[in-house]
This record gives C-alpha cells, structure tokens and sequence, in this order.
C-alpha cells in the first residue's frame, strides 16, 4: 500500500472503542496552527517504537495438511488444509489452490478448491483408478505456492485382493468387501478362508476382478475343457466310485484334478473339488431319471443326495445342507442336464416300464454359466 491520506475539514472528529494509528515504516506528523491537545482520563504513554503485532503486516500461509495414511484407487478421500501462518481474515480462505505428486512426479493443480468450514478447509479427492500402479500421492494447500511444509503424504494401497502362488506368481484378482479387504493372499489361503467367485449366489463369493492373461497356460495349474469334464462325467459308474478317493473323485484322480487345488476350465479359474461334483451330479442325475422320475424330482433328489453325503464319505461322514458352492454346483448341473437328457418312456404289457435316456445335443459348456437367484430360491 502507499500514497497518502488526506482528510481537509472545518471539524474531523473520529470516535471509537479505540484508536490505533500506526506508521510503520515513516513518521507521524501532527502539526496545528493553534494547540494540539492530548487528554486521558488515565495516562498518556511515551515510548520508543515497537512494530505492531496484527494479521495485516504478516503473510497467510497453510501451515498444516492432514489426510489419510492409505488410498486405495477408486475410493474418495477428505484432506484439510487444518491451521495456518496466522488467523484468517475475511475471505482470504477462499484463495486455498490445492495440488497433488503422484510418486516423484510433477506437482500439478486441482481444477476445484476445497470448501471452506469454519476456520479450515476441505478438499474432497477421488483416486483415480490408474494410481493402482503407483506407490503413493502427496496433496499439497496453498496460498502462494505449494511446499512440502504444507502438505500430505499417503500410500497407494492395494485395490484388490490380488491371488498368487506360493512363488509369488500373479493369478487373477478379486473384488474386496468390508469383510474381505484388498490385500494380497496365496491361492491356498484364499481357499482356506472359503473364498469363492464363480457361485454368485453361495457363501464367501467374491468378484472376480482380472485374471492373468495367461492364466491358461501356467503350469501351476491344470487346465480343462467342458466338454473333457462332461466326458468324464458321463462314463456310467457304480455309485460307490464318487467316494472320495475313489474312480469318480474327479479331483483326486489323474485324469481329472489329480490333486491339483486350483484349475482352469475353458480359460476360467476354479477350484478343484467344486468342479468334482460335476460327475457325481451327472451319473446319479441320469439315474434318478432312468428310475422314472421327473426332471424336477430328479434334481431335488440329486441334490438331496450331494447334500447328505457332504463330505464324501459312504459311512460316518457329514451332511452339508449349507449355501456352499459345492451345492450350487450340484443344483447347476442337474439343472443343465434337464437341457442335456431326454427320457424314453417304455410301456410293457407284461413287465414294469421302462426309462431311457439320450444325449441330446445341449452344449457342454453350458454348465459354465452360474445359476440365477430364483433357482437358488426354488432349489436351495
């Protein structure tokens, strides 16, 4: 500020609570052609020159930024430009710019401010989905110009729940939940939790998020057709083969899972024993129908079957009549196969009907698609 104050007048009276007249940095002149009076009804004081303390002789700064130790991309956050050099005064909070540095990058601006709410400021910031590469941001507020006095650090976080071998060999990823947070899990922890994706509708599903490209091909797993899974399915065994260990433990045996906890089928990944009741659902499916059954009578049969030897086991073991995947694999399959069988009434004169079943031509990879939640409903 400079130039000067001129006031001219016959009379110039100035009435106030109090009077502060301040020069700092030249004189104060009082001259008068007549007096000049000075009165108090206490004390009139004279000193030597102190520089004035006041908002208006020192510069606004943000002196503190605070946010969250943790982003994650795609989540919204609240940083706050939380105190600053002095006191604000009037509007000058509405001149906070807000910046941000991915990694060791550029500093570059925000388009928006941040909102101002009492004595501080907001600024309200969306990740981006791309940061999920990166390892942290920094926020900065200012008034003159961004500093790292005046700003906040934060880890980029993972996003998803990132699945790996025990190498550490990238799989394919999930979805997190509040219950499931983003983190990082071996295909063997992920299933010793219960984890699953590909039963929208059974317990512990997650979505899956991304596989790897070539997930295919890893050697780490073992890698199916449906249409290699309905062959071994539709082979005619005696009952007794799908327990476990036995010729229909699909999972156990060479030709099928061999042992292997996670598989592919037509590119996607499973887990090994869901896909083992495919062959059990198929054979006592088929039975049911060439039994005389409906199709309908068949899958509830089929199903109630699965469910009451759960585990596997002929004699002593666990029925399972949860929402587990392994059931709605089951109630999957005898539901395709309405589509796969048809059935051959037989009337005979003298001896009891008879039921024969065929193959139709319904697709074998079909039996990939998950089941909706009205046949959960009806079924399960």
């Amino acid at each position: 500020m400079g130039g000067e104050i001129l006031k001219t007048g016959a009379n110039i009276t100035k009435q106030a609570g109090t009077v502060v007249v301040n020069a700092t940095n030249g004189d104060i002149d009082l001259s008068s052609a007549k007096s000049i009076v000075q009165s108090s009804d206490a004390k009139i004081n004279h000193g030597s020159y102190k520089q004035p303390e006041g908002p208006e002789t020192q510069e606004l700064l943000v002196a503190q930024v605070e946010g969250p130790e943790k982003v994650q991309a795609g989540k919204t956050y609240t940083y706050v430009a939380k105190s600053f050099s002095r006191k604000p005064i009037g509007g000058e909070l509405q001149a906070v710019k807000w910046s941000y540095q991915i990694d060791d990058g550029e500093i570059q601006d925000f388009d928006n401010p941040g909102r101002i709410i009492g004595g501080i400021v907001k600024k309200v910031i969306r990740m981006p989905e791309s940061l999920s590469d990166n390892e942290k941001i920094r926020i900065y507020a200012y008034l003159q110009g961004p500093s790292q006095d005046a700003s906040y650090e934060s880890e980029i976080g993972l996003v998803l729940i990132e699945v790996t071998t025990k190498a550490d060999k990238y799989l394919f990823s999930l979805y997190p939940t509040d219950e499931h947070p983003a983190e990082k899990l071996t295909a063997k922890e992920l299933y010793d939790k219960g984890i699953q994706w590909f039963c929208p509708h059974a317990d512990n599903y997650l979505r899956l998020a991304e596989t790897d490209p070539n997930l295919a091909t890893f050697s780490e797993l073992k890698h199916f057709t449906w249409e290699a899974i309905v062959a071994f399915a539709e082979v005619d065994r005696w009952s007794i083969s799908f327990r476990t260990g036995g010729s229909g433990d699909w999972k156990a045996v060479a030709t099928g899972g061999d042992g292997y906890l996670l598989i592919t089928v037509g590119g996607y990944p499973y887990w090994a024993d869901g896909i083992g009741q495919i062959p059990f659902s198929v054979d006592t499916y088929r039975e049911n129908l060439e039994d005389g059954m409906s199709h309908e009578e068949a899958t509830r049969s089929t199903l109630s079957t699965g469910q009451r030897f759960g585990d596997g086991s002929v004699i002593g073991g666990e029925s399972d009549a949860s929402n587990s995947y392994d059931n709605h694999i089951i109630l999957r399959t005898c539901l395709w196969g309405e589509s796969r069988y048809s059935v051959t009434h037989i009337q005979r004169r003298f001896l009891p009907d008879t039921y024969s079943v065929q193959t139709t031509g319904h697709s074998a990879s079909s039996l990939g698609n998950p089941l909706s939640k009205s046949q959960v409903d009806t079924y399960l």
